[in-house]
């Protein structure tokens, strides 16, 4: 559990730290697309906005896995749940399983985070990190597997030994 909190926290400050280098970096506007709608925004507006999309996202995730074992109760969306309410300490296990699953989850979204503000990056700056050259759709049906998969393993009935 306090390597997935730390792995975690090194998410964050990755992401910080590549928020503030294409802050140092970022002078001219960036022009931003939403179907026929034009934007331009300055360093300062996509700084804050970033941070603030980020803190919302890991703000969302920690409140939906504090959330979640008290929704399986009701609504049983997890694989044995019979196993999980049999007793107290399943279901103390399945909160520690629930909060570490989502921290998981957002560290892998603060890392998608992060590899799009190093894409920024190399295109105002020399630094060339092509991270998404037609490989976005991929790379999310990618995680999107990974994420379906991973929710199984982490919460299948485990498995005791004598």
């Amino acid at each position: 559990m306090r390597l997935i909190k730390y792995i975690w926290f090194l998410s964050l400050v990755t992401l910080l730290f590549s928020l503030i280098w294409l802050y140092i970096y970022f002078e001219k506007p960036l022009l931003v697309s939403s179907m026929w709608v034009y934007e331009s925004l300055d360093r300062e507006s996509f700084f804050y906005y970033s941070i603030f999309v980020f803190s919302l996202t890991n703000l969302l995730l920690y409140t939906i896995g504090v959330l979640f074992p008290a929704s399986v109760k009701t609504f049983g969306l997890v694989p044995s749940k019979n196993f999980w309410l049999s007793s107290k300490e399943n279901y103390q296990l399945l909160t520690k399983r629930s909060n570490a699953y989502f921290q998981v989850l957002s560290s892998i979204i603060n890392l998608f985070f992060t590899f799009s503000v190093l894409s920024l990056i190399g295109d105002f700056t020399n630094f060339k990190f092509n991270f998404f050259n037609n490989n976005t759709l991929t790379f999310f049906c990618i995680l999107v597997v990974g994420w379906i998969i991973i929710f199984i393993s982490f919460f299948k009935k485990p498995t005791t030994s004598s």
